[in-house]
């Protein structure tokens, strides 16, 4: 069990840490007065201090409430993007940022296998995004149906990453002991494989007819969705998943969106190599993540560490997700300054050897 990204998580929680200090001050002086009037609870003076020492144990269990209650209850908003260019109708991987590289190798695996899902694509791309109003001479935006292909990816790429995170977190015997449960094909909600990436991937590749990839290949595609132990996995609505296990509730919600975001200028052309900026696109996917966990649970070992084991997947998930975090990954004015210096070089010695041909 990785110990220090659970102290790590108590440590963002310091005004609730010292809340328990007090509550438990509180109880001690409490159950200590309550304790020492018992021996005289015949004599009348003794009801006082009882009456304080009771009043202080169910003042320390309010403030023990109120802080779980505060604790319990984890959300999180992150906006990726993915990278599309439209002159070839595809996604460019970005290099060094996890969800695009997941979301293009995915990518480029289902269109060896699925040709329906390629007709998909191909028929309504996300460069039909904006479609063209010829009377009003206007541009509007729209829902393609790419769109809710890569909405499908990210979701997947989601529910991989937490199965991932559950097997690096937990020690290997914590399969055998059953602290995660594997859930094969068979044992998934019918509408969770509405997801067509999902129904594909977790296919038996006896099911998946031929194709030409080799054996390394097929087992990184061959998925299993994990949970923790004792958890349930079903699809709320479109793009909302929720897995519920004795100590919490999750529900994540991924949407690929219609709109655009900005990266920096110039980073289509210096980073992604892009001659023709003007054919790049990115567009926005948003990932929110909401937990409420069991007060009672949190009253006991486990029930802090399906604490610490979430907070830290939604550390890593906003790790290798968010825009912000990609970029400042990769240091950008960093990168541009040491881009530039390097072209003013390469510019300056190309004058150079010019100058001395002429000589």
């Amino acid at each position: 069990m990785k110990r220090t990204l659970f102290l790590a998580s108590v440590f963002k929680h310091k005004g609730a840490v010292t809340g328990f200090v007090v509550a438990a001050s509180l109880l001690g002086f409490g159950i200590h007065l309550l304790s020492s009037s018992l021996e005289q609870v015949l004599q009348m003076y003794t009801f006082v201090p009882a009456s304080i020492g009771f009043s202080l144990i169910l003042l320390s269990w309010g403030l023990v409430t109120r802080q779980l209650t505060a604790v319990a209850k984890v959300v999180s908003r992150q906006e990726g993007f993915v990278c599309y260019h439209r002159g070839r109708n595809e996604l460019i991987e970005v290099p060094n940022y996890r969800f695009s590289e997941h979301l293009s190798r995915t990518l480029r695996g289902l269109w060896v296998e699925n040709t329906p899902l390629k007709k998909v694509w191909n028929d309504d791309p996300l460069s039909a995004t904006f479609k063209h109003d010829e009377k009003a001479g206007t541009f509007q935006k729209r829902d393609t149906e790419s769109g809710q292909v890569v909405a499908e990816l990210a979701e997947f790429f989601v529910l991989r990453k937490l199965g991932q995170h559950l097997g690096e977190y937990f020690n290997p015997e914590d399969f055998l002991d059953g602290g995660l449960k594997q859930l094969p094909r068979e044992k998934l909600p019918k509408t969770l494989l509405q997801n067509r990436v999902l129904e594909m991937l977790t296919q038996p590749w006896q099911e998946r007819g031929e194709v030409t990839l080799n054996e390394t290949v097929k087992r990184l595609t061959q998925f299993d969705v994990v949970v923790p132990a004792g958890g349930k996995i079903q699809r709320l609505k479109p793009n909302v998943i929720e897995i519920e296990t004795p100590a919490f509730r999750m529900v994540l919600t991924v949407t690929a969106t219609n709109y655009t975001v900005k990266l920096p200028d110039n980073f289509a052309r210096l980073y992604l190599g892009e001659a023709s900026a003007k054919d790049v696109q990115y567009f926005q996917v948003k990932l929110k993540v909401q937990a409420q966990f069991n007060g009672a649970a949190l009253l006991t070992q486990d029930g802090w560490e399906d604490y610490g084991w979430l907070t830290a997947f939604i550390e890593e998930l906003e790790e290798d997700f968010s825009r912000q975090a990609f970029l400042k990954q990769i240091e950008w004015q960093r990168t541009t300054a040491v881009a530039r210096v390097l072209m003013n070089a390469q510019s300056m010695a190309a004058q150079q050897a010019a100058t001395k041909t002429k000589v």
